[in-house]
């Protein structure tokens, strides 16, 4: 599969399992594309599944999610059932990717069954339905602003000639290089779901060795997320963006990485 696509099944797997465990039991399951399962009858006879707008309704599974969630029912996970997935297993077919579910998903945010759905839940389900619809990709872009406001204070500090040193007389914690962050726990359901599967012993080993490498792949990433909900939420538009799948050994230009990458980074 190569380095990209062993990142990206890793991430599948820990999604299509104890993720999808979690939201089930939180009665807050979206649906999320294949694999998942439709059934044909239930949809045929409640409106279809399809949506009118190319441009807000791009993320047509979740909408079919909402949908469900709309009319009172659950979308229920089950290990049993399962069906091989295809993913990206290249690095800017991943790009392309992530960029499509992100501003898809600005379609879903400002969609009317958003609106109607949240408008019915009280406080506890509204948390919920944040965590499994909306809260990740928010989440990305406010992580991507606050980093440009920080770079940006220590930039106004190296101009009026003060350090980290000045900082920490006054107790900020500012002035601590920041190492280890929360960022940290996101691996923690990727643990658990390998100690389940394989044991604790190869569960901390296959973490530990691989999240240097994905780390680096999903901070590049998420900023590619970010811009993606940013630049959706500016121009109101949401399109698809066709990955094709390659293989993990095809081979891209300068040109076609830099034509891909310059306006996000």
């Amino acid at each position: 599969l190569g380095a990209v696509g062993e990142i990206m099944a890793t991430a599948e797997f820990t999604f299509g399992t104890i993720f999808q465990r979690t939201l089930a039991v939180m009665n807050m399951r979206m649906h999320y594309g294949h694999p998942d399962f439709f059934d044909g009858f239930w949809g045929s006879n409640r409106g279809s599944v399809s949506k009118a707008s190319s441009m807000i309704n791009l993320s047509e599974d979740l909408f079919a999610g909402l949908n469900l969630a709309w009319r009172g029912e659950r979308s229920t996970h089950t290990d049993i059932l399962e069906w091989e997935k295809g993913r990206e297993v290249s690095f800017n077919a991943g790009a392309l990717f992530f960029y499509k579910v992100s501003s898809g998903n600005v379609g879903v945010m400002r969609s009317r069954d958003m609106r109607n759905i949240t408008e019915s839940m009280g406080s506890g389900n509204l948390l919920s339905f944040y965590f499994a619809s909306t809260a990740f990709y928010t989440n990305l872009l406010l992580i991507d602003m606050t980093i440009g406001i920080y770079i940006l204070i220590f930039f106004f500090l190296t101009m009026s000639s003060h350090e980290l040193q000045d900082l920490g007389l006054l107790k900020s914690g500012f002035a601590a290089e920041w190492v280890v962050t929360l960022g940290i726990v996101t691996a923690l359901p990727q643990l658990f779901e390998f100690t389940l599967e394989y044991g604790p012993p190869t569960a901390v080993v296959r973490v530990l060795m691989g999240l240097p490498l994905s780390t680096c792949y999903h901070m590049f990433m998420n900023k590619n997320m970010a811009m993606a909900v940013a630049e959706s939420s500016a121009t109101g538009k949401a399109t698809y963006k066709k990955t094709g799948r390659p293989t993990a050994n095809t081979h891209y230009s300068f040109k076609d990485s830099y034509l891909l990458y310059r306006t996000t980074h």
